[in-house]
């Protein structure tokens, strides 16, 4: 029986042990995978207990493009160029791009809320 040996560095830019394991699992895969989980397991009882038990928050998103910006608010793309070019509605501009603040679009839809009577 011939023995090979191959070596390869695997970052996970995820910071998730979870997906780090199952990646090199799938590489490792017409390998003996018993040799490769019990290699794993001295990396994976040396992680903290939190990062293999949830995702890492990504950070919310702070700017919409007039897209995101109409979808969010349900309105057409069309009616949000209208309520820019009348400065009715939050926003700045970066060269030709349109950008809106998501805070700011939440706080004009509360100030535009109509109370029910009730």
């Amino acid at each position: 029986m011939n023995e090979y040996k191959m070596e390869m560095t695997i970052t996970c830019a995820t910071g998730d042990a979870d997906h780090f394991y199952n990646t090199v699992l799938m590489i490792a895969k017409g390998f003996e995978i018993g040799v490769v989980e019990s290699k794993l397991g001295p990396i994976l009882q040396n992680t903290p207990s939190t990062a293999r038990a949830s995702k890492p928050e990504r950070p919310q998103k702070t700017n919409m493009d007039m897209k995101e910006a109409a979808a969010f608010l349900n309105l057409s793309k069309q009616t949000l160029y209208k309520y820019t070019s009348e400065a009715t509605i939050p926003h700045f501009k970066v060269g030709n791009r349109t950008l809106f603040k998501v805070s700011e679009l939440e706080e004009w839809l509360e100030d535009h809320r109509v109370k029910s009577h009730g």
